[in-house]
């Protein structure tokens, strides 16, 4: 009876994922950026057992010779962002809805209009998911986790990031125009430099 009223986004695993650490490659090329999203080697899980680490395809992929006008991008932290510009998260929606609210405050652009991200990008256990903000769009940008990607410990309606650390190895990834991609880690060990979102 229980089963049934469990949420279908909701995993049913008995055994605690991981993510890799390594980061998305993220490429220049004539102004376009690239990601490598695959290679020659499929998914694989390292230190197998009850709390394996997936090696996704993105991260074994080799875009060197493949792409060789391509450059690779730095990643920003979201302690050198510009004055101004501030990025936050928070992780809602407890056992059976987990969800991640990606948050910003972006200064107005030189012309006076708003600005928002280019794109926001979700690194999880079972790979990536990106949005791109429409025009008007405003704060937050939420994204859904089902299966393994929900996986959690307790039923608390937002996330205390505790030391069960349940999106251990979780990133965001935000492009914003003019500034770079900005890396920040779902962590109950936030570095210090986290400019909270208004």
């Amino acid at each position: 009876m229980d089963e049934q009223r469990k949420s279908p986004t909701r995993t049913k695993a008995t055994w605690k994922p991981r993510v890799d650490e390594a980061d998305p490659r993220f490429l220049a090329a004539n102004g376009i950026t690239l990601l490598p999203l695959a290679g020659a080697q499929t998914a694989a899980f390292r230190e197998p057992g009850r709390a394996p680490v997936a090696e996704l395809p993105y991260q074994r992929a080799n875009a060197e010779g493949a792409l060789p006008e391509a450059e690779p991008l730095p990643l920003l932290n979201v302690g050198d962002l510009p004055t101004g510009f501030a990025l936050d998260y928070v992780i809602v929606g407890g056992y059976d809805a987990n969800a991640v609210q990606v948050s910003w405050t972006l200064p107005p652009a030189p012309d006076g209009t708003s600005q928002q991200p280019q794109w926001v990008m979700l690194k999880t256990f079972t790979g990536l998911q990106v949005k791109y903000p429409l025009p008007g769009k405003r704060a937050p940008i939420v994204f859904a986790l089902a299966d393994e990607d929900a996986y959690v410990y307790c039923d608390e309606p937002r996330c205390r990031e505790c030391t069960f650390r349940c999106k251990q190895g979780f990133a965001l990834y935000v492009a914003i125009a003019d500034v770079g991609i900005v890396k920040m880690p779902l962590s109950p060990n936030r570095p210090g430099t986290v400019q909270p979102a208004v």
